[in-house]
């Protein structure tokens, strides 16, 4: 491809995929807000902090079941595609989705049959939580599957069906099923309990699951049969994926879990409520960053190294000044905003969501390193950075927590966060050639060209 097409693969995957997704997106984040705030109001502070736990847990463990299918899958669809091997991009899909379904099944049986009562009891000291170990096994299975099935199309460069299936803080159908469900139980009894909630979730996530595994079959017609198993591959490039993208989730949701084991549910539910709020920074750079995945694997294999940088650091420009403005907007009113969305109980979390804003945001200018080296074969790298900063940042919340509780755990996180994203940023300068983070003369330059 020409180096002057650099404009058309933007015009065509970046824009238009990120306009598009700018309205998915969206929609999905005020639904998930709308979920929230529905649920501020049905249950009880320690019922809405179980919730978040259960839902942490869910996240982490779908992913764990996925084996790194998800983002392998994404990769190997995309390179098939950009190599011209359309013969093989069946196989690839039927394997990974069954590998999902597989390892999914058998983590959502250990989780009901020990694991999960152990988490609940043991490590939560929550009651509640244990109650519902039955179906938060099942919506681990379907969520494991939900995201496989979502970054399938990401693969294709159908940005529209990964945002409207996608998962927890990805999709839109989901949540706004959710949504709706729980403004209907709302309406009908003005109260419910934690498990009404989940099942909730639960059949909203299956009728999800069902309507995009039928927009993916009629995608998949385009592409001949194929007696092609794609299991070596699949594996050998899912493993470290899978470690990297489960380390770098289980970092994100760690902080709930070291509160819930350290402090009490009512606690949860104020870090949890700020923390949801505070993750909106990142929807601009998930908006602007949804289209790259694929074209990131397509143009390093093609050796388009300038292309690749500057595809990168033009959208990481776009995704950081939305975010500026809302990390001021929650340093400055962070109180009002808290006690609108939740009621005047949640308030107290306006300093935990300044301090995990503030980690977002430098995530943010940083750019998809992390993504990036994904994408190119350094997972490896990416891998060993997530490991050692994790770990150390984990290591310290226990400590800090016991004494600073929620805000001294918000900012071991935030600071961990920061410095796990400046590692990766520098990394992919090294083994890639490249940077990501803002750049306001590569927009300029591609204006002019």
């Amino acid at each position: 491809m020409p180096d002057n097409d650099l404009k058309t693969i933007l015009l065509r995957r970046f824009v238009a995929g990120s306009a598009w997704t700018t309205v998915g997106k969206l929609g999905a984040g005020i639904a998930v807000l709308g979920v929230n705030f529905t649920l501020a109001r049905l249950l009880t502070p320690e019922a809405f902090g179980v919730y978040f736990l259960s839902l942490s847990v869910v996240l982490v463990a779908a992913v764990a079941a996925q084996f790194g299918m998800a983002r392998a899958v994404v990769r190997l669809v995309a390179e098939d595609i950009g190599a011209n091997r359309r013969a093989q991009v069946r196989g690839t899909v039927f394997t990974a989705h069954a590998l999902v379904l597989i390892l999914a099944a058998s983590l959502g049986a250990v989780f009901y049959l020990g694991l999960g009562k152990w988490l609940a009891n043991t490590v939560f000291e929550a009651p509640l939580m244990a109650g519902l170990v039955g179906l938060i096994a099942v919506w681990t299975v379907l969520v494991a599957y939900q995201n496989t099935l979502a970054e399938t199309f990401r693969g294709f460069h159908d940005i529209r069906s990964t945002v409207l299936f996608g998962g927890q803080g990805v999709g839109l159908v989901s949540p706004l099923l959710t949504l709706v469900g729980l403004i209907l139980l709302w309406l009908v009894w003005r109260r419910a309990d934690l498990a009404d909630v989940v099942s909730i979730a639960v059949a909203a996530t299956a009728v999800s699951i069902g309507v995009g595994i039928a927009a993916l079959r009629r995608r998949l017609r385009d592409y001949p049969p194929t007696t092609s198993i794609a299991v070596g591959a699949l594996l050998a490039l899912g493993w470290p994926l899978w470690l990297s993208t489960l380390l770098i989730l289980t970092f994100t949701q760690a902080d709930l879990w070291v509160l819930g084991a350290l402090r009490g549910e009512a606690d949860v539910a104020v870090y949890g409520a700020a923390a949801q709020l505070a993750a909106l920074m990142a929807l601009p750079f998930v908006i602007v960053h949804a289209a790259t995945p694929a074209s990131i694997a397509e143009l390093y294999v093609q050796g388009k190294r300038r292309q690749l940088e500057t595809l990168l650091r033009v959208s990481t420009l776009f995704a950081t000044l939305p975010a500026a403005v809302l990390l001021l907007v929650f340093m400055l009113f962070g109180a009002e905003i808290m006690s609108l969305l939740y009621g005047e109980y949640y308030a107290a979390g306006a300093g935990i969501l300044a301090i995990l804003a503030g980690g977002h945001f430098m995530s943010i200018w940083t750019g998809p390193s992390g993504i990036a080296m994904m994408m190119t074969g350094h997972q490896a790298t990416m891998m060993i950075i997530t490991l050692l900063t994790s770990a150390a940042t984990l290591g310290l919340a226990i400590l800090v927590g016991r004494s600073y509780g929620a805000v001294g755990i918000a900012w071991v996180f935030a600071v961990g966060f920061s410095v796990q994203n400046l590692l990766m940023w520098v990394a992919a300068r090294v083994k890639m050639g490249i940077w990501t983070h803002v750049s306001l003369a590569r927009l300029w330059a591609l204006a002019r060209a």
